[in-house]
């Protein structure tokens, strides 16, 4: 909309400071993922609720769902969700669970569908974030940086200082600035701040985060972070053929990876060992993870055991020779999640999904999906290799990535 040729509305002023409101609380995100990422689980829900009433209100009417694919999809999670309680191994259970999934997602969605109707409203929000997230950015790299290199600096202030400092409690909040670093650079690139400005303000972030994930234990952060550079950099976006390719290898690995997951455990597992990165990342042992919850969910393979299945298990069948366990809380991968909780039919709709998102991106023309595909990869290749589908933290992520993409787009997007 040109809001620069139109009549300003008496609302118009009232919108400006929901945007604005809005915007500080999303430029806030980047710190509380530093200090405290279990709160990302609730904190989209939260904005979403207060965004959606101050809306009604002043603007006398409901957001746009826009686009509904969002809000679909938290319905399509909670309804299958909900259907596998009956034979899961704790029915009420499963359905408290499916609850507070799609209140999450759904959340989420209204969040979405929120940023996109101020946006059509005003230029407030676009501006403000484009302002302010660097900065945001760069306070929450710092608190990270500090608690790595100064044994838990930050993280002790809140919390019992500890003889040695676990600097793998830092990982969650790295990992999710590593995703929001893109979007904020992108946003750097087309924002108000002087050239000089700019430049100061994306060395500084790129050197934090060199600096971070130089010293981090995260080999997700670091694979994350190749992933975005790489997928930005070198993926031939005009090239339709390769998009083809790029789906066709997403849904091959999520409705064939209960047999890949064994392959790699008969090929790979004993020499993971060999190479530094992989025995920190404890790849023998995630693969034998893999391997037996892979043998696991093919012995119920239409419908699987339930929403979270994995927990309930109390013994896998395992020989032990990498990972000591024979109980595990999730996979550690989500295509195996999902085949464990929901069987074939859930690896085929999770497909589907992959692939109605990556239509969507495609659909956004060249510019604008440089911007948001590596960001979809690297989250892809994290739920592949390390946090539970359901974990709150996790899906709050996933409602909080959509939006910073959303408003990294080219102002003249439509979605």
């Amino acid at each position: 909309m040109k809001n620069s040729q139109q009549s300003v509305s008496p609302a118009q002023p009232l919108m400006e400071k929901i945007a604005f409101v809005m915007a500080i609380a999303l430029c806030l995100m980047p710190i509380f993922a530093a200090l405290s990422p279990r709160f990302l689980g609730f904190a989209p829900g939260l904005m979403a609720v207060i965004g959606l009433a101050a809306f009604r209100w002043r603007a006398g009417q409901w957001p746009d769902v826009r686009p509904k694919f969002y809000a679909i999809l938290a319905a399509g999670v909670f309804t299958l969700s909900a259907l596998s309680a009956p034979w899961s191994f704790d029915p009420p259970d499963v359905l408290r669970q499916a609850v507070g999934i799609f209140l999450i997602l759904g959340l989420g969605a209204v969040l979405f569908s929120l940023s996109a109707s101020l946006m059509q409203q005003t230029t407030a929000l676009r501006e403000c974030f484009a302002r302010f997230f660097p900065l945001a950015m760069i306070a929450g790299l710092i608190v990270v940086a500090a608690d790595l290199y100064f044994e838990g600096f930050f993280y002790h202030l809140t919390r019992e200082p500890e003889p040695i400092f676990n600097s793998s409690r830092m990982n969650r909040g790295l990992v999710t600035l590593v995703f929001m670093a893109a979007p904020v650079l992108w946003m750097l690139r087309e924002g108000r701040y002087s050239r000089m400005a700019k430049s100061v303000l994306s060395i500084v972030i790129a050197g934090l985060l060199v600096a971070v994930l130089y010293k981090t234990q995260s080999q997700t952060a670091q694979l994350a972070a190749i992933i975005i550079l790489g997928m930005t950099f070198l993926f031939p976006y005009r090239v339709k053929a390769a998009w083809s390719i790029l789906g066709g290898g997403l849904i091959a690995a999520i409705i064939f990876s209960p047999w890949i997951a064994q392959m790699l455990f008969d090929t790979l597992a004993h020499n993971a060992r060999d190479f530094s990165w992989l025995a920190n990342a404890y790849a023998a042992e995630r693969l034998e993870i893999w391997d037996f919850i892979a043998r696991h969910a093919l012995s119920q393979p239409l419908y699987g055991f339930g929403l979270e299945a994995a927990s309930y298990i109390e013994r896998f069948e395992t020989a032990k020779l990498y990972a000591p366990v024979e109980h595990i809380l999730h996979p550690h991968n989500f295509a195996l999640q999902i085949w464990l909780e929901f069987g074939a039919l859930g690896a085929a709709l999770a497909a589907l999904t992959q692939a109605a998102i990556l239509k969507k991106i495609y659909d956004l023309g060249p510019n604008n999906a440089q911007r948001i595909l590596p960001v979809f990869i690297a989250v892809i290749a994290a739920a592949a290799t390390s946090y539970g589908l359901w974990q709150a933290w996790w899906l709050g992520v996933f409602t909080l990535l959509p939006v910073l993409c959303l408003l990294s787009l080219n102002p003249n997007s439509k979605i």
